[in-house]
C-alpha cells in the first residue's frame, strides 16, 4: 500500500486545490486507482477500508468525507479531465484497443504480459516500443484482480467503503 498510495507533495498541492473535503478526498482516491489497480473506479465500487484510511490520513480527512464524493456525474467527469491534463493519462480506445484484442485472441497459449512483450518486440524490430500502453493494460488487469481478492470490489460488502 505504502508504494502505490502514498502521495507525493505535488500530488497533495494538486489535491488541495480542490474546494469541498469530499472532493479532495475523491480527487486523491481517483489518482491512486489510476496508478492501482490501473483503471477508474466504477459508482458502487467497494474501496478497501485500509486504503481509505490511509489516503484520508494524508489529505488530513476522515474516512467518512467520501461520503459526499460525486453526487454529480460531472464531477467525476471533470476530475477525470483534470487527471489526464495534470497526468498525462491517456484512455486506451479505438484502433489501438482493438488491434490489441484481435492480435492477443490469436495468441491464447502465452501468458498475456509475454504475449504482450514478444508482439511489441517483433513490431519494433527487436527494440521496446517507446510507450506500450497495451503492457501497461495487461498490468492493470492483473492488479484489478489483486484489488477485487484484497475486498475492493464486491458492492454490499462491509470491509470497505462504497464509491459514491
Amino acid at each position: 500500500m505504502l508504494h502505490h498510495y502514498t502521495l507525493s507533495d505535488d500530488d497533495l498541492e494538486i489535491i488541495r486545490a480542490r474546494r469541498r473535503p469530499h472532493n479532495r478526498f475523491g480527487f486523491a482516491l481517483q489518482l491512486c486507482a489510476l496508478r492501482y489497480p490501473g483503471r477508474l473506479l466504477t459508482p458502487g465500487e467497494v474501496i478497501p477500508l485500509a486504503v481509505t484510511r490511509f489516503l484520508a490520513a494524508q489529505v488530513g480527512l476522515k474516512p467518512d468525507d467520501l461520503a459526499g464524493y460525486a453526487t454529480r456525474e460531472e464531477t467525476r467527469h471533470e476530475h477525470l479531465a483534470a487527471l489526464r491534463e495534470l497526468y498525462g493519462y491517456k484512455m486506451f480506445t479505438g484502433r489501438g484497443s482493438r488491434d490489441l484484442k484481435a492480435w492477443l485472441q490469436d495468441r491464447p497459449k502465452l501468458p498475456v504480459r509475454t504475449t504482450i512483450w514478444r508482439g511489441a518486440l517483433s513490431r519494433s524490430a527487436g527494440r521496446p516500443e517507446p510507450y506500450c500502453l497495451a503492457s501497461r493494460s495487461s498490468s492493470a488487469y492483473a492488479r484489478t484482480r489483486l484489488w477485487r481478492r484484497s475486498g475492493g470490489s464486491s458492492p454490499g460488502s462491509r470491509s470497505g467503503w462504497t464509491m459514491p
